[in-house]
C-alpha cells in the first residue's frame, strides 16, 4: 500500500508539472501572438512615417555583419563619437583597460544607434577598435555585466533615425575578451523583451531587476518590478525567475533605477516611471526617490529608510559601487509649469553606505596655498611695522599729534576683524585652541565666499528663473583667493566604474538653453586624496541642429488672432469705469429691494474674478511644497527667504552631529565639516525654495493689489455714501422751507 500510495504521489508531481509546463506554453504563444499583432501595426503605421520598418533595418545590418570574416582590432582608431545609455566595464582579462559597447547619439533632428566595440587604456589614454563578427544588433539601454573573462549582455532598445519606432531585445550575448569573439546564448523561458534594465553579479549568476517595454503601437509603456537570475555561468546558463510572496511589499516597477550589491543583498534607489491620471488621462512622469534592498537568500523586499543626508529629488545620476558603498554623481530635477520644462542639472556627489544605510555627501579636499602666511605672523609683522613707523615718526621732523590719531583710528578696526571670527567660533558646541583660530586667516566660516570652492560640482539651471544666490560676507584678506577643484560640469545619463582607488566618469548630457549636449570627455578621481577630478580627455562637440523656423510663425500666426496685451488692460479699465459710473447710479436711485439684491450678487461676482488668483500657481506651489517635503525625511529645511548662515545657525546641533558620525573629527574642522554639509543641503533645495519665493512674492504683490482694491472701493462708497447724505440734507432743508412757506 505505501508503495501504491508512492506511485500515485509521483504521478500527481508529474501532473502538476505538465500543468505548469502546459501554462507556461501557452503564455509563451499569446505573448508570440501580442507581439505580431504589434508587428502589423507599425508596419502600417511605418507606412505613413516614410522611413524604412525597423525590421528592415535590422535585417540590413545583419546582412552587412554576415560578410564579415575575421576579426581585426584597430590600434589607431580616433576616439569614438559622443554617445549616451552605453556601457562602460573594466575589462577582466587585461588591466588598465575600459570595454565601452552600444549607446546612442541624438543631435536634435536624427538619432544614430551604434554597435562599435571600443578598448580604452587609462595608463596610455589610447582607444582601439575591435572589429568581430556576429556582433550584437546596435542598442543602447542595455546592460554589460563581467564575469572571469567573459562578459555578459542583455537587453536594450533600437531606435529608428526619426524616434518613431522602437525595438526592445530580450537576447543574451557573451563576449569572450581573450580572443574578443562573440556568442549569442539561447536560452529559454526569460525575461521579456526590455530596456533601462540594472543588471549585478551575484557570486557565479547575473542579477537582473526593472526595466521597461515601450512600441510605436502600444497605448502604455509597461514598466517592470521582477527579478530574474542568469544561473549557472560556469555551465550551461538558464534564466530562474524569483517568485514574491503574496502580499508581500514590492518596490513599484521602474526603470534607469541605481543598483549596488553587497554581499548577498542588492540595493536599488531612484527610477523613473510614468502612470495614467484616470481611465483616459494623459500619462504622468514619476521621479521615484525611496530605496530598497532585497536579500537573495531570503528573497523578500525591505523598504530604506532615508538616514543621513541624503540627495534631493532627481533623476539621471550615475552610480558606481566601491566595496561597501555606492557612489552617486549628477542628475536632473525637471518641473513641468504648463508653459514650458524647466531642469536643474546636478554636479554633486553623495555616498549610500550599504552597510549601515546611511547617506552623507562626498566632498572634495581643498588644498591650501603653499607659502600663506599664518595670522599669527601677520600680526607679528603689523605689530614690528607699527613699532618702527612710531621710531621714525619720534626721530623725524614735523610730527604732529593729529597723525598718531589718525593711526590709530586706522589700528582699531583690524583689532575688531580679529574679534568677530572668536566671537562666533564661541557660539559653536566645539571646543577650539586660540593658537588654532590665529593659524588660519582664509578657513572657511560660514557665509564666506570661501566655502562655496569646497562644493563638488555647482549648481547649472537651464530654466529662465533666477535662484538668487546665498549671502555671503567679504573678508579683507592679502593672501590670494583658494582655487576651485576640477570637476565636470553639472550632468546626467553619465557612465561610471570604480578600479581600484579610481572612480571614472564618461561622458553624459547637460543643457545649454534649448540645446542638449552630449559630452565627449573622461574624468577620474582619486578616492583615497579626493582632491580634485583629473581630466583624461574632452573631445566634446556642438553640432545640435537648430530647430526649423516655421514654428515661430505659425506661433506668431496663433498669436495673432489674440488681443494684444496693452488692448486688454485699456478694456479693462473702461470695464471697471463704467462698472464704477454704473454702481453710483445705482445707489443714488431709490430702487426696490430685489433690484438691489441682484445688483449685490453681480458685484460681489465680478469682485471674485479680480481678487481670485490663478489656478495654476496654486497648483505649482503644492507641487513644489510635497517635492521638498520628499526631500526631508528628518532632514532640516531650509525656510523660505532664509539666508544660509540663519540656516546653519538654527540648525548647527544637527549639521555638527552628523559631520562626526561620518569624519570622526573634532574641533574647528568638525565645524567646517558640519557647515559643508549644511551648504550642501541648501544648495540641493535652492532650486524648489528659489521658484517658492517667486510664489510667495507674486501672491505677497496679490494680496497688496487685492488691498488696494478694496481700500479704493472703500473709498468709493464712502465718497458714494456722502453724496447721498449730502443730498438727503438738501431735500431735507429745501422740504423744510417749503413747509415753513406754507
Amino acid at each position: 500500500c505505501r508503495q501504491i500510495y508512492r506511485d500515485m504521489g509521483g504521478k500527481k508531481k508529474d501532473k502538476k508539472e505538465k500543468r505548469e509546463a502546459r501554462k507556461e506554453r501557452a503564455e509563451a504563444k499569446a505573448e508570440k501572438k501580442k507581439q505580431k499583432t504589434i508587428q502589423k501595426q507599425n508596419r502600417k503605421r511605418v507606412d505613413d512615417l516614410g522611413e524604412d520598418d525597423i525590421e528592415v533595418l535590422l535585417a540590413q545590418f545583419k546582412k552587412r555583419e554576415a560578410e564579415k570574416v575575421s576579426i581585426n582590432v584597430d590600434d589607431t582608431c580616433d576616439v569614438p563619437s559622443a554617445r549616451l545609455h552605453c556601457t562602460l566595464v573594466p575589462n577582466p582579462s587585461k588591466d588598465h583597460e575600459l570595454i565601452m559597447f552600444g549607446g546612442e547619439y541624438w543631435n536634435g533632428q536624427d538619432t544614430l544607434s551604434y554597435a562599435d566595440l571600443y578598448v580604452y587604456n587609462y595608463e596610455k589614454n589610447t582607444w582601439k577598435l575591435v572589429i568581430s563578427p556576429n556582433t550584437p544588433p546596435p542598442r543602447s539601454s542595455h546592460q554589460a555585466v563581467c564575469y572571469k573573462h567573459y562578459m555578459y549582455l542583455f537587453g536594450g532598445e533600437f531606435t529608428s533615425p526619426s524616434q518613431n519606432q522602437y525595438y526592445h531585445y530580450n537576447d543574451v550575448w557573451r563576449l569572450d575578451t581573450q580572443t574578443w569573439k562573440w556568442e549569442q546564448l539561447k536560452l529559454k523561458g526569460g525575461p521579456q523583451a526590455r530596456s533601462g534594465h540594472r543588471m549585478v553579479l551575484w557570486k557565479r549568476s547575473l542579477v537582473l531587476f526593472g526595466g521597461f517595454y515601450d512600441t510605436l503601437s502600444s497605448k502604455d509603456t509597461k514598466y517592470f518590478d521582477d527579478v530574474w537570475l542568469l544561473t549557472e555561468l560556469d555551465g550551461a546558463p538558464k534564466w530562474k525567475k524569483v517568485e514574491y510572496k503574496p502580499g508581500a511589499a514590492v518596490p513599484p516597477p521602474r526603470s534607469g533605477c541605481t543598483m549596488g550589491l553587497h554581499g548577498d543583498t542588492f540595493f536599488i534607489y531612484g527610477g523613473f516611471s510614468s502612470e495614467r491620471q484616470g481611465d483616459w488621462g494623459s500619462m504622468k512622469p514619476v521621479v521615484h526617490s525611496d530605496g530598497w534592498t532585497f536579500g537573495l537568500n531570503g528573497q523578500v523586499w525591505n523598504k530604506v529608510k532615508k538616514t543621513g543626508i541624503a540627495p534631493s529629488q532627481r533623476s539621471g545620476a550615475a552610480m558606481a559601487v566601491d566595496r561597501q558603498r555606492c557612489i552617486f554623481f549628477g542628475g536632473v530635477w525637471d518641473f513641468d509649469t504648463k508653459e514650458d520644462l524647466n531642469s536643474t542639472f546636478f554636479g554633486d556627489m553623495y555616498v549610500f553606505n550599504m552597510a549601515n544605510k546611511r547617506w552623507f555627501p562626498l566632498h572634495l579636499h581643498v588644498k591650501k596655498a603653499k607659502n600663506k602666511e599664518s595670522r599669527k605672523e601677520k600680526r607679528k609683522q603689523a605689530k614690528q611695522a607699527k613699532l618702527q613707523q612710531q621710531k621714525e615718526k619720534a626721530a623725524g621732523e614735523g610730527d604732529t599729534k593729529e597723525k598718531e590719531g589718525e593711526e590709530e583710528q586706522t589700528e582699531e578696526p583690524e583689532e575688531d576683524e580679529e574679534e568677530k571670527p572668536m566671537k562666533q567660533k564661541s557660539n559653536t558646541m566645539c571646543m577650539v585652541d586660540e593658537d588654532e583660530q590665529d593659524d588660519d586667516e582664509d578657513d572657511e566660516i560660514p557665509g564666506s565666499p570661501t566655502t562655496t570652492a569646497s562644493s563638488v560640482g555647482e549648481i547649472s539651471e537651464s530654466s529662465s528663473s533666477v535662484v538668487p544666490a546665498a549671502e555671503t560676507t567679504t573678508t579683507t584678506t592679502a593672501a590670494e583667493p583658494e582655487p576651485a577643484p576640477i570637476a565636470p560640469c553639472p550632468r546626467i545619463n553619465s557612465q561610471m566604474c570604480v578600479i581600484g582607488n579610481y572612480l571614472y566618469l564618461y561622458g553624459g548630457m547637460h543643457e545649454e538653453g534649448k540645446k542638449e549636449v552630449t559630452m565627449n570627455d573622461m574624468y577620474r578621481l582619486n578616492l583615497h586624496k579626493l582632491e580634485t577630478w583629473e581630466p583624461m580627455f574632452d573631445h566634446t562637440k556642438y553640432d545640435w541642429v537648430e530647430e526649423p523656423e516655421e514654428e515661430d510663425e505659425e506661433s506668431e500666426e496663433e498669436e495673432g488672432g489674440k488681443k494684444k496685451p496693452g488692448e486688454d488692460d485699456g478694456e479693462e479699465e473702461d470695464e471697471e469705469e463704467e462698472l464704477e459710473e454704473e454702481d453710483e447710479e445705482d445707489e443714488e436711485e431709490e430702487e426696490d429691494e430685489d433690484g438691489e439684491k441682484k445688483e449685490k450678487k453681480k458685484k460681489k461676482n465680478k469682485d471674485s474674478t479680480v481678487v481670485k488668483a490663478p489656478r495654476r500657481k496654486r497648483t505649482l506651489r503644492e507641487a513644489l511644497l510635497e517635492s521638498l517635503a520628499e526631500s526631508a525625511e528628518g532632514v532640516p529645511t531650509p525656510e523660505i527667504f532664509e539666508p544660509l548662515r540663519e540656516f546653519f545657525k538654527r540648525t548647527q546641533e544637527f549639521w555638527l552631529t552628523e559631520a562626526m558620525e561620518i569624519t570622526k573629527e573634532v574641533g574647528k574642522t568638525l565645524r567646517k565639516d558640519g557647515f559643508h554639509l549644511c551648504q550642501r543641503r541648501f544648495q540641493d533645495v535652492r532650486p524648489i525654495l528659489g521658484k517658492l519665493e517667486e510664489i510667495e512674492t507674486a501672491r505677497k504683490e496679490e494680496e497688496a493689489a487685492q488691498k488696494a482694491f478694496a481700500e479704493k472701493k472703500e473709498a468709493e462708497a464712502a465718497a458714494v455714501k456722502k453724496r447721498k447724505q449730502a443730498q438727503e440734507a438738501k431735500m431735507k432743508r429745501k422740504g423744510e422751507r417749503k413747509t415753513a412757506e406754507d
